[in-house]
């Protein structure tokens, strides 16, 4: 299959769109687990919280990663 510049360079800004995206999600959960929890419920959402911040976590290094990669096919 051939593959155009402008393919890759397009995937390179969706890369990019959604690693700001999920930043962006990611900074809101942060928010989110923020004071004004004080219930059982709250500390049990605050651990879910935590849980997908985690896998959020490794979804952003994985984007970073792609970023890196298209970015470098396009520089080489």
């Amino acid at each position: 299959m051939f593959v155009t510049t402008s393919d890759v360079a397009t995937a390179a800004a969706l890369l990019r769109r959604a690693r700001h995206r999920l930043e962006d999600a990611t900074a809101a959960l942060h928010r989110a687990r923020g004071p004004g929890w004080e219930s059982a419920a709250g500390d049990s959402c605050r651990d879910a919280v935590a849980e997908v911040l985690t896998l959020l976590d490794a979804d952003g290094a994985t984007l970073q990663q792609a970023d890196r990669v298209t970015a470098g096919c396009l520089d080489g």
